[in-house]
């Protein structure tokens, strides 16, 4: 089961917030899950200053994934309107504030959905975000706060292509 939703609010004349939640819960009929059913994060399109399913569990490096997770994410974009004669409204900056957590558990009682809240990575930023038909470019500068010491981290620029962004 996994959910997501994102709530906009316009400020003032374009100067728009937005509040993004994703969760996610797997609980395979088996004793243990696949790999390929499992929920990844990190990376420019979930959270931001991870690399590319950079945050939670690890074996021998490699991500295993994990079969739980949620993650939040909260921008302001901004108008660029010396860029507004080349894109049109397309183009925008924005800061942001991305926090999430992703554990790999047999999860058989509901308790230990409790671990969720150990250990949630943080991270903060700001960049240009440009839309595309239904695609997003992002250009980001990525600061990763709290983190995990197994998380791989991507400090510094960032750049991201997506249909869905946290």
């Amino acid at each position: 089961m996994e959910i997501q939703t994102e709530v906009f609010n316009e400020i003032y004349s374009e100067l728009t917030t937005s509040f993004s939640f994703w969760g996610g819960l797997l609980k395979p009929f088996n004793c243990t899950s696949c790999i390929s059913d499992r929920f990844f994060l990190g990376g420019p399109t979930t959270v931001r200053g991870f690399g590319m399913w950079g945050l939670g569990p690890r074996e021998r490096d490699w991500s295993v994934g994990g079969e739980a997770y949620w993650a939040v994410g909260s921008h302001l974009y901004v108008p660029l309107p010396v860029m507004s004669w080349l894109t049109g409204q397309h183009l925008k900056g924005h800061g942001f504030v991305n926090a999430g957590n992703l554990i790999s558990t047999d999860i058989k009682e509901l308790k230990e959905l409790g671990k969720l809240r150990l250990n949630p990575r943080l991270s903060i930023g700001s960049g240009l975000i440009l839309r595309v038909g239904i695609a997003t470019i992002e250009l980001n500068y990525v600061w990763p706060i709290w983190y995990w010491k197994n998380d791989k981290l991507m400090s510094g620029f960032q750049v991201g292509v997506g249909l869905e962004m946290l």
